[in-house]
């Protein structure tokens, strides 16, 4: 009874509170009115955003332009108004009831901003080669679990296709064409400034790229540099373009923000190759190779050792199956599609991120989270992708600001499905397999004594059941991604940015095959441990202003050193002591494996950027790389580039209600590519077989290339850029040519 008589005192107490405040609230605040047009033509303008700082009040403007708006008294309230395309303004109401506004356009809105080479930002209007953005927001919407994979659709001249390697697979871009006929034709990925190891190392597995390992919900925009200009900066490492990938970071904001994004994606196979399913099994059209007698009545007989589709019509009569003799006869028609597609499971992917994230006018941090866990379509086959983000700015004093980041990722796949022809590859499986072959009669995949069950006798196309349960593969990845960057700003036009990052993993790979299968009969194991790094480490110092009332300039001077280091450690084990044990101790015959690469490249650099009246601009940029892996008198190499800019509609003042902004671009560039390390020597490996005693040595593969140089790809390109009735229609067109010489060819 006390809790009850206690309660109502205090609950009216709150009440009276809540009442005196809305009062006092209502008293204080009062109703601000008006149109919204533009400056141009007097047209209103709808959605328009106006909102009070500091405040959560707000409103737009509606069909007519008109809004309408409740701000708080006194003469210090304020008012913003944006809208895209528009200068935006902030406007003291001044105790005024009604505020009527025009907006001018803004041209360099229309234009955009957008991250070029080393991080820069610029303006669009002020580039002369093509550039394409892609916002953050989009790479998540119809998520990829590989992010290159986003790009398909999304950037003109960029061709995307992924491998059958499942969510955890490499995914190959080229942008513009192939450049080299036997290098890598790949771009280089930026991560935040720093270049990231993109390598796919898949000896008929696919365990994934570089790039899978960067998390959609981390990256806040993507810039795909296409032509030699926009890359030449990258020198050796730009002639198949560069990605440039920006991730996030922390916001001013009162206390700590908390974002949770959660997608799950659910996949089937929807379309299996187009089959014949008229003639079967054999090498004569109009007769069977054998025939058996079952209840005193003849019937075709197929031997386990028939193979291609060449023999008899598929007609629908009774045939016996030599390594099926349990099944007795079966019809011998085609099967359904189902047949093909009921093999495949429904793949499934949830992905699920937590981010956190905070900070005032000098310190911003964000912190993320994410887990990903799939089930592919390939029977048997799973992969999970853990990640943590974490990123801080701070601007230590008011010249000096600093920027880190680390990045880990952990991932783990299991049964990554076989690539291409090889015979472990269930997909080959199936489209080699008869079309009167129903896949139930191949399961179960073993007998009783772990031998091997096949509409065929041993060799391919095999048993996919087989392919999916007993030959396994396990792999785990552990990786770090991670820079360190101060700026210093000795004048308001003069900076120095010293910079340091690098990028670092270890892969422990496993792969098993049972005793029977047809390309280990002695069953097999194999340990593989992979490690690669990369740094790079690079200062950059930057003088940027007005060189008069007309002309704005920027120069630019820096260098860059690059190591990278690839190991592998690799032990085969055949001929299992114990079947079913997978460990490289039971193998009766064990072959170890060891290869090491070092390669290092020293480069200097210079761009600048001469700007008049801000609708004619020149771009020109100087490299020059030395790399290890060329030969002595060709290591040092020298990359240039030129491009000019010129925005038309702002030279000869086009005020038009149709073209709203309108440039013409045309660059020149040469870029290059470097080798694979140590083609320029020759050497020999030793051999884990000996006859009579004595080992076995081979000579290196290919002849030593003593005066290689590098290739040089050279482009040129002119382009043009539109803009329609305020940026509601946009043409962006590029004509481009390319060549490279001094291909690099080995030979054997």
């Amino acid at each position: 009874m006390k809790r009850k008589l206690l309660l109502k005192p205090v609950l009216f107490i709150w009440l009276s509170l809540m009442l005196g405040c809305l009062t006092d609230l209502q008293a204080q605040t009062k109703t601000v009115s008006g149109t919204v047009t533009s400056a141009k033509d007097g047209s209103p303008l709808i959605g328009v955003s106006i909102t009070v700082p500091g405040t959560s009040s707000g409103t737009f403007t509606g069909d007519k332009g008109k809004y309408s708006l409740s701000v708080p008294d006194g003469n210090a309230t304020k008012i913003v108004v944006s809208y895209i395309g528009y200068v935006t303004r902030t406007i003291n109401v001044d105790n005024r009831p009604v505020i009527d506004l025009q907006l001018k356009s803004d041209i360099s809105q229309l234009s955009g901003v957008v991250v070029t080479a080393f991080g820069i930002k610029r303006e669009k209007r002020a580039l002369g080669y093509a550039v394409q953005e892609v916002p953050g927001e989009d790479l998540v919407e119809a998520r990829e679990t590989n992010v290159a994979s986003s790009l398909a659709g999304r950037v003109a001249g960029v061709q995307v296709s992924k491998t059958a390697g499942g969510p955890g697979g490499s995914t190959r871009v080229i942008i513009r064409g192939n450049n080299s006929l036997t290098g890598n034709n790949q771009p280089l990925y930026v991560v935040d400034g720093v270049p990231i190891d993109n390598t796919s190392f898949t000896p008929g597995i696919d365990f994934g790229d570089g790039i899978s390992n960067i998390n959609p919900d981390d990256i806040a925009s993507i810039s795909v540099l296409k032509g030699g200009s926009a890359a030449a900066l990258y020198g050796a490492r730009a002639a198949n373009g560069v990605i440039l990938i920006t991730t996030k970071t922390g916001r001013t904001r009162k206390g700590i923000g908390v974002t949770v994004n959660s997608n799950l994606t659910l996949e089937k196979v929807s379309v299996v190759p187009t089959f014949q399913n008229t003639w079967g099994l054999g090498y004569d059209q109009n007769n069977f190779d054998a025939h058996t007698t079952i209840d005193g009545v003849e019937h075709p007989f197929l031997p386990g050792w028939l193979g291609d589709d060449w023999g008899p019509k598929m007609d629908g009569q009774l045939v016996a199956i030599e390594t099926l003799p349990d099944l007795g006869l079966v019809p011998y028609v085609p099967q359904p599609n189902d047949n093909v597609k009921n093999f495949y499971d429904v793949g499934v992917t949830a992905t699920n991120t937590v981010a956190l994230s905070g900070g005032n006018e000098n310190t911003t941090v964000r912190l993320s989270v994410s887990d990903l866990h799939n089930k592919g379509i390939v029977p048997n086959s799973t992969f999970q992708r853990q990640t943590i983000d974490f990123r801080s700015t701070s601007n230590i004093t008011s010249k000096l600001s600093v920027d880190a980041k680390v990045n880990y990722i952990m991932q783990k796949g299991h049964n990554r499905p076989s690539l291409s022809t090889t015979t472990d590859n269930p997909a080959y499986q199936l489209q080699r397999m008869p079309r009167f072959v129903n896949l139930d009669w191949l399961v179960p995949w073993k007998g009783p004594e772990g031998e091997y069950i096949n509409w065929k006798n041993g060799g391919e196309p095999g048993n996919p059941y087989w392919s999916v349960n007993e030959i396994v593969n396990d792999d785990k990845r552990d990786r770090i991604i991670g820079f360190f960057s101060a700026k210093y700003r000795f004048t308001n036009w003069l900076s120095l940015q010293a910079r340091a990052g690098t990028d670092f993993y270890h892969d422990d790979r496993f792969l098993r095959k049972a005793v029977n299968t047809p390309t280990a009969l002695t069953g097999m194991v194999r340990n593989t441990g992979i490690d690669v790094k990369e740094t790079n480490v690079d200062a950059l110092l930057s003088a940027s202003g007005n060189l008069s009332k007309n002309f704005t300039g920027t120069l630019s001077l820096g260098a860059n050193q690059m190591n990278r280091s690839f190991k592998q450690l690799q032990y085969t084990g055949t001929d299992l002591k114990i079947p079913n044990l997978y460990v490289i101790s039971n193998a009766a015959d064990v072959r170890p494996d060891y290869s090491l690469q070092r390669r290092r490249m020293n480069s200097v650099y210079a761009f600048g950027t001469l700007g008049f009246k801000n609708y004619l601009f020149l771009d020109l940029t100087a490299r020059n790389d030395w790399s290890s892996t060329l030969s002595k008198g060709n290591n040092s190499f020298f990359y240039p580039s030129v491009s000019t800019s010129f925005v038309f509609t702002d030279a000869l003042k086009i005020d038009s209600r149709v073209l709203t902004f309108g440039k013409l671009r045309a660059s020149y560039a040469q870029v290059g590519n470097d080798a694979n390390p140590y083609l320029t020597k020759i050497g020999y490996s030793l051999g884990t077989v000996d006859y009579n005693g004595q080992g076995f040595a081979q000579i290196a593969g290919q002849i030593p290339a003593t005066d290689l140089k590098n290739e040089l790809t050279e482009s040129f390109e002119i382009g043009t850029n539109l803009r329609f009735f305020n940026d509601r229609l946009g043409i962006d067109f590029t004509y481009y040519k390319s060549s490279t010489y001094d291909q690099i060819l080995p030979i054997n």
